[in-house]
């Protein structure tokens, strides 16, 4: 009987540790009238102030910050423990800042890492794509050219953009082994990004994590339209409500390019200098709900996009691929479950991604090349993740099921089909973070780690330990760095693909790697600078040869890369700011044969691969104003393994850019103009072999919107 009454005494104590508190108070200007509207949030729940200025906020940790927020206001944050009963917000001027690039920590969604650079995104600056706002970075390179359509894969320090894994709220979007067009997902639903550079998991490179919008504001209407060389026009319509138990965002776009451009052929000068079957159609579709109630926070997100892209062909093969054209549609839905029990947080996800394309090659002018193929891959899933947070540390888990589905089709070649493949994927993964104050230090110390099982491969453990030393004075001095284990598994077209000109090799391994990193920072108010170091070693290199009659891939080199990296960004007047970062490349063929004996590409540098890459950018901010100039240098790059014909290199290019911006407001509403010049001098360049990419264009463009 006893036993009996201390397991019911043990069992109320833990249930009332795990209790949640509640809070309450009223919101005030400096005049002491209260004010309506306000968002009230901790890092799992949200609320509005009344007309009176009250709020409430139940079931709320002890350990949460809970921040107050309206635009015109500075922002205030309280421990929940020390919330007084008014609140007191002061008015702020309206400033369009544009973006700006921070290091910091901030709510995760799965994962957890030091050093994490987060882009953050101020709806007063507008974007027409994902690869603007990433462009600015010389650690990020975007292959592929700006026009609309185009796909842009993303490459992080010098490796293959199949090494970066890019994430949504989250949730991997890459098909195993392959690279991510960002295209595909629009800006405007695009909050920030979250940057993990180095060794992680699955992600060789680094990971690319898109935040997308939440809503603030009882209401918000926004419409644009944008115009610019080449036949672009793009409209776009976006709404958004909140209120203390809902929050929906939608947006719809309309996109249109003609592409058709003049360029200069470095390798074929005497053909015809204007770059044909380039038309890009875009239509995006995007929602978001979210709920909160007692049980559970309920966000549910969905994305549809249905696309035509004419095809233009390499300089070097134009008559066989110069009718081609993909034409598809995309669809992501992902609900995610929320709850906060006091120092607890438990997140579950869901989620379904499919991309359906065809491929139409019929009318080329080369019979052996006409080609109608039919793509389908779908990704399903499920995530649950826990996570304690304390005043010191924070510990997670998790697990996470995958699903992967990959077919192909071609009805006039049916030899090359792939029947459907699938791949099932189980992870269970891990972290602590330890952050404590030694003053004038700080220590930080983050492990992260994964074990995860492939159906078609055998079980991989990876992980990654940082550790950081912060001196905090008049200024503060960062010293640190990470070390990392990574790999990456072949692709369904790796393994599989079959047609006369290639074919898949189902032998092949995984890439593996081991990595590390070491830094050192200096800040003064916002100015600061930075050097990196980092080196990474890749086993199994996955690389496609030609054989006699056709390519295949194979796992038949080594590779080592390392990059020293200068960033900096310096405020000498408040209306003026300017930064430069610069990164060196050292990627290297560092294959050993099976006696022991050099490869014979040893030594020599990775294709495709710049040697460096410079920016630089200076930012003029004053009242509604806002204008950037930003100026890029891309050094030069191998095309051929053995690098014997100084006509198959890719020179140094650079690229100048300026863009302007100017606000203003009318009653209620805001209307917003803007300027984008790119390539303003008119350079011509190649990012691939026989691939032009346009000179000087244009973007102009308005957008109105409405909030209350």
């Amino acid at each position: 009987m006893l036993n009996k009454f201390k397991l019911i005494i043990f069992f109320i104590l833990f249930f009332q540790i795990l209790e949640g508190i509640s809070i309450s108070g009223k919101v005030f200007d400096s005049k002491n009238n209260p004010l309506e509207s306000v968002i009230v949030s901790s890092e799992t729940r949200m609320t509005l102030s009344k007309k009176s200025g009250y709020f409430s906020l139940m079931d709320v940790s002890e350990s949460d910050e809970i921040s107050f927020h309206r635009i015109g206001f500075e922002d205030k944050t309280y421990s929940a423990q020390k919330i007084p009963d008014k609140i007191f917000l002061t008015k702020k001027p309206f400033l369009i800042s544009g973006i700006k690039v921070q290091e910091t920590s901030i709510k995760t969604i799965g994962f957890e890492a030091l050093n994490k650079i987060i882009i953050t995104i101020d709806e007063k600056k507008e974007f027409e794509n994902v690869n603007e706002i990433l462009s600015q970075r010389a650690d990020i390179w975007i292959k592929e050219n700006s026009l609309l359509g185009e796909k842009k894969t993303i490459s992080l320090l010098g490796h293959k953009s199949k090494h970066t894994l890019v994430m949504i709220d989250g949730i991997a979007l890459n098909p195993s082994g392959q690279a991510f067009d960002i295209s595909t997902i629009p800006a405007e639903i695009v909050e920030n990004i979250e940057i993990i550079k180095g060794n992680y998991s699955g992600a060789i490179a680094g990971i690319i994590n898109i935040n997308t919008k939440r809503t603030f504001g009882k209401l918000s209407l926004k419409s644009s339209q944008t115009f610019g060389s080449f036949g672009l026009k793009k409209t776009m319509f976006s709404y958004a409500m909140t209120n203390p138990y809902f929050r929906i965002f939608t947006s719809i776009s309309k996109s249109y390019a003609k592409n058709d451009f003049e360029y200069e052929s470095f390798q074929q000068p005497d053909l015809e200098n204007i770059r044909k079957n380039n038309e890009k159609k875009i239509w995006d579709i995007s929602l978001g709900i979210s709920n909160f109630n007692d049980f559970c926070d309920v966000n549910y997100k969905m994305q549809l996009q249905q696309f035509f892209k004419e095809l233009p062909p390499p300089l070097n093969s134009i008559e066989l691929f110069d009718n081609a054209y993909l034409s598809g549609q995309i669809n992501r839905h992902h609900l995610n479950l929320g709850k906060n029990i006091s120092n607890l947080f438990i997140n579950s996800d869901f989620y379904y991604f499919q991309d359906n394309s065809i491929y139409d090659n019929e009318n080329s002018t080369n019979p052996w090349f006409a080609v109608l193929g039919k793509y389908s891959f779908s990704s399903a899933g499920s995530k649950l993740n826990i996570k304690y947070k304390s005043s010191i540390f924070q510990t997670e888990m998790g697990f996470d099921a995958r699903k992967e589905n990959f077919e192909y089709t071609e009805e006039n070649n049916p030899t090359a089909d792939i029947s459907e493949k699938n791949r099932d994927n189980l992870a269970g993964f891990g972290s602590i973070k330890i952050s404590k104050d030694f003053f004038p230090f700080v220590f930080e110390t983050n492990l992260s780690s994964r074990i995860e099982e492939f159906s078609d491969f055998n079980e991989f453990f990876t992980y990654r330990f940082g550790l950081n030393l912060v001196y905090k004075s008049w200024f503060s001095h960062s010293f640190g760095g990470y070390v990392g284990k990574a790999y990456n598994v072949p692709s369904f077209y790796d393994l599989y693909w079959n047609d006369h000109q290639a074919k898949g090799n189902p032998n092949l391994k995984p890439e593996k790697s081991n990595g590390w990193q070491v830094f050192s920072k200096i800040e003064y108010l916002n100015n600061f600078i930075q050097i990196s170091y980092y080196k990474n070693e890749i086993d199994d290199v996955i690389y496609w040869f030609r054989t006699t009659n056709y390519w295949k891939p194979g796992n038949i080199a080594e590779a080592e890369i390392s990059n020293f990296e200068i960033e900096s960004e310096f405020f000498p007047i408040s209306f003026l700011s300017f930064g430069t970062s610069y990164l060196r490349t050292f990627a290297y063929d560092k294959t050993i044969n099976e006696d022991g004996t050099h490869g014979d590409f040893y030594d020599k540098f990775l294709i495709y691969t710049p040697e460096y890459q410079f920016r630089f950018f200076l930012t003029l901010e004053y009242k509604n104003l806002f204008s950037k100039i930003h100026h890029s240098i891309t050094g030069k790059q191998y095309t051929t393994r053995d690098q014997l014909h100084e006509s198959l290199i890719l020179t140094e290019y650079y690229t100048t850019d300026f863009e302007s911006s100017y606000s203003f407001e009318i009653k209620s509403f805001k209307v917003h103009l803007k300027l984008d010049l790119k390539n303003i001098f008119d350079k011509q360049y190649e990012i691939y072999a026989y691939t032009p990419n346009p000179g000087f264009s244009w973007q102009t463009g308005l957008s109105v919107s409405y909030s209350k």
